[in-house]
């Protein structure tokens, strides 16, 4: 990044802030500053800059906002599970099916399906229940599929089959 600086007489140094700390300092032109975001966590950041002239009179720059995306720092795998109901659990009546998700970035949307057919979706959340009343379903076995999507376009998916027994 460059930052431009003038002084009638002479600028003595120019110094870059990032999320209101000294990052560096440049005592001759061209003030040029090198950031490598990959070793930032991701997420919002700012930076400003502020000159100094031979008088150690100063100026600052306006605030700038940005935003470091890196899907390199994602660290651990993305996680998905789905908390309840146990595989192959036998259900009746109303049945709560609780989906977590998890990941470094963020997460954007999570959806349940109940045999290939969406039941709910939830968005920049990591949980999502869904209270299914599975007096509408035929007995018998039945699959709950999550699927998560991550802010860095990734996704997973989970799979459980349970048992739908309601008496008659």
């Amino acid at each position: 990044m460059k930052v431009y600086a003038t002084d009638d007489k002479a600028v003595s140094k120019v110094e870059l802030y990032k999320d209101n700390k000294l990052f560096a300092t440049k005592t001759s032109s061209p003030y040029e500053f090198i950031w490598d975001t990959t070793t930032e966590p991701n997420g919002p950041h700012t930076l400003k800059a502020k000159a100094y002239d031979t008088s150690n009179n100063t100026a600052e720059s306006n605030l700038i906002k940005v935003n470091v995306n890196n899907p390199t720092l994602d660290k651990s795998p993305p996680t998905l599970k789905i908390l309840s109901p146990r595989n192959r659990a036998l259900v009746s009546g109303t049945t709560q099916i609780k989906v977590t998700a998890s990941d470094d970035t963020g997460i954007a949307k999570i959806e349940i399906y109940i045999d290939n057919n969406l039941v709910a979706t939830g968005t920049a959340t990591e949980t999502l229940s869904f209270q299914w009343n599975t007096k509408t379903a035929k007995n018998g076995w039945h699959t709950i599929t999550a699927k998560a999507y991550y802010l860095t376009g990734k996704t997973t998916t989970a799979t459980i089959s349970v048992y739908v027994y309601n008496r008659k």
